[in-house]
């Protein structure tokens, strides 16, 4: 089967002005990268048009009273005038609030493929973001929360009873943890550059849940210049044990690649080809616990053209080919390693009573 790629120029019309740093650059740059390597004439790959999300769908994690409020604001917004829906990172233009919603069924659509057999797994290219979105309220450039939609979807929609969420954005998905940081049917993990030095501020170690949550809420704070060598030091040593024994019916990934090293929101040393091993890991463990059954969600990446190599690669791994954009190894070096080998040792003991190492 072929590798689904979800996708609509229709993202393109979410604006919050002029150069924010999440902009439809991000992917139209992705889209034509992803034609000049020719990946849309290869059947491997198979290109599907969202629909968009119900009201009803929606309500599966966010409050009437939030989705009419982005509703009533995008009404306001015209003409060029934005209008602000937190501080100042979430902007709506006159079109954001249908195109959020797209986004959200972007994933919805994504995973009603996978379950029906049209693709093996999918990447759903959407915009804007959603891993920072609370029930009742938007943040950090994401309006609704699209990876804890498609997780509700799963458990309330389609009767699966285990889900597992992996977050390899830069930053911490608070609004996503926050969302099941109570349950144990979703087992969300996050790799995220440390909050002492990054946005949101949130996600650490210590993280693990809440009453019958408690060690389905992982987190792996990152220090500043991590590279991919750390990041498989912990998948190895920690997320694959407890991921295969969650033994997950549905994977979810949320997939940010802003934790590159040239990103300018970065602090992180990811590389491109260091993307496309982590995600081979997870989907290994869908392979082995559910049927290779998995779907990947577009979240930050801000240099537009690391994003598409990024992405690319990643396609690339899911259908089970060689990543043809591959740079320099980077080493964490020693000190960074001891760190990360310590922070190994912390997420150990907080998990321990709830998973075996």
């Amino acid at each position: 089967m072929p590798v689904g790629i979800i996708y609509d120029k229709r993202y393109l019309d979410h604006q919050m002005g002029f150069e924010h740093p999440e902009s439809p650059a991000r992917l139209v740059t992705t889209m034509e990268m992803i034609e000049s390597e020719k990946l849309l004439d290869d059947p491997k790959f198979k290109l599907i048009v969202p629909r968009p999300a119900t009201i009803d769908e929606l309500k599966l994690v966010h409050t009437a009273d939030h989705i009419e409020s982005v509703r009533r604001k995008d009404l306001m917004a015209k003409d060029g005038h934005l209008e602000y829906l937190d501080a100042g990172d979430t902007a709506v233009c006159g079109q954001s609030f249908d195109v959020a919603v797209l986004a959200a069924g972007g994933g919805i659509t994504a995973v009603d493929a996978v379950l029906k057999g049209d693709v093996s797994s999918a990447f759903a290219l959407v915009r804007p973001p959603g891993h920072h979105a609370f029930p009742d309220h938007s943040s950090g450039f994401c309006i609704f929360n699209n990876a804890a939609i498609m997780a509700e979807y799963l458990i309330k929609k389609k009767g699966f009873k285990r889900v597992a969420i992996f977050d390899i954005d830069l930053h911490f998905g608070n609004g996503t943890s926050d969302i099941f940081y109570r349950r144990n049917d979703v087992l969300y993990f996050s790799s995220h550059q440390d909050p002492r030095t990054q946005y949101p501020g949130t996600g650490y170690v210590h993280d693990i849940g809440e009453g019958e949550g408690k060690g389905y809420n992982i987190c792996a704070p990152l220090a500043p210049g991590a590279s991919d060598d750390v990041v498989q030091m912990i998948f190895e040593d920690v997320i694959k044990p407890v991921f295969e024994q969650f033994k997950p019916d549905f994977m979810l990934g949320s997939v940010g690649c802003d934790a590159h090293y040239s990103d300018p929101l970065s602090g992180l040393s990811f590389t491109t080809q260091g993307y496309g091993r982590y995600v081979d890991g997870f989907k290994k463990i869908a392979e082995k616990c559910c049927n290779g059954k998995m779907v990947l969600i577009l979240e930050g990446g801000y240099r537009v053209k690391i994003l598409g190599q990024s992405v690319i690669n990643i396609l690339k791994v899911l259908a089970g080919e060689k990543m043809p954009f591959v740079e320099k190894e980077i080493d964490s070096g020693e000190s960074l390693l001891e760190y990360h080998q310590d922070l190994v040792k912390k997420m150990k003991e907080y998990l321990k009573p709830y998973w075996k190492f």
